[in-house]
């Protein structure tokens, strides 16, 4: 439950709109959400399969980050969820990623994750009105 507090958070009403750039992407503050229901995965099959791909991804990447013989089962796998668009904003680090190649060339207003730090630490100045990340 203590995410869901954290995420409540940072969708509360009363901070301040702000919008960051981040590289092509946007974020948006406060987020838009009205609440955040915690499940149980024992109690929802669709958790129970969201379970079982995110620990069978992350187990692909792994043996792919550590530079392992990935089983065809983890080559199918991610081939499926990055054509799918399933997995999405991450990069596989080579010597030919470039911001360009991974759609980072957009403008840059702040970084998401130290602006959320600053506004779930109430930081005032990130909580103002046009507050820059």
């Amino acid at each position: 439950m203590e995410e869901r507090e954290t995420l409540l958070a940072l969708a509360d009403s009363g901070l301040k709109h702000s919008t960051l750039e981040y590289y092509g992407q946007t974020r948006v503050y406060p987020l838009l959400v009205d609440d955040i229901v915690c499940v149980n995965s024992e109690s929802s099959s669709c958790v129970q399969l969201a379970d079982m791909l995110s620990g069978a991804t992350c187990h692909a990447a792994n043996v792919r980050a550590r530079g392992g013989t990935p089983s065809q089962f983890e080559v199918d796998l991610l081939e499926i969820l990055l054509e799918k668009k399933l997995i999405a904003g991450c990069i596989w680090p080579t010597n030919e990623v470039t911001p360009e190649g991974v759609g980072a060339d957009g403008n840059y207003s702040g970084n998401p994750a130290d602006f959320t730090m600053r506004l779930l630490n109430k930081d005032k100045d990130a909580m103002k009105k046009g507050a820059r990340g």
